[in-house]
């Protein structure tokens, strides 16, 4: 009976996490993103999403850009090109715009009143770390070609076309050489 309650209470224990609730916030799932899903990938060979840069962690949820590592060289925000943040690859604009909670005050409206909006800004398919500043400048821009745009962040290959309000990223082929 007690090797029974055992193999039981061990079932349990690994069972469980994956019935676990998903976060429900920006907050919380930057927190889980850091400590279960790219724990050890800061030095990793695939890097953070724009730039393939190497990272570490710093705080809670965010971390510093090792920009040697990847020849990143800021645009015009040098604090920002330095840190890391979580990057939503579908933008919160996209989810979040045609809802009441954005029309009556913005994304800021939204995460106070709306806990569907919560949830999506929360899904952890759509985090991934990223530079900062190359973050900012995509803004709520689809991925599409930039055709014409020069290099603006060192050797980074993504290219933010704020004409047409596109950004390309990196291609993962070409940082990894399979091309």
């Amino acid at each position: 009976m007690k090797k029974l309650l055992y193999v039981l209470t061990l079932s349990l224990s690994i069972i469980n996490p994956a019935f676990s609730a998903p976060p429900s916030n920006f907050t919380d799932a930057k927190v889980i993103a850091k400590q279960k899903i790219y724990l050890d990938q800061a030095s990793s060979s695939m890097g953070e999403l724009y730039c393939g840069c190497k990272w570490t962690w710093v705080g809670k949820s965010g971390g510093r850009i090792d920009a040697e590592s990847c020849g990143l060289q800021a645009r015009k925000q040098e604090n920002r090109a330095e840190r890391t943040e979580w990057e939503h690859i579908v933008p919160a604009w996209t989810f979040g715009h045609q809802r009441q909670c954005w029309q009556n005050g913005g994304r800021e409206q939204c995460v106070k009143d709306d806990p569907m909006f919560g949830v999506m800004e929360a899904d952890l398919f759509n985090l991934y770390p990223s530079v900062g500043e190359v973050n900012g400048d995509r803004s709520n821009f689809n991925y599409g070609m930039a055709a014409g745009v020069a290099p603006q962040y060192g050797q980074c290959k993504t290219k933010v076309d704020f004409d047409q309000r596109a950004a390309e990223p990196l291609s993962r082929a070409t940082k990894l050489r399979v091309w």
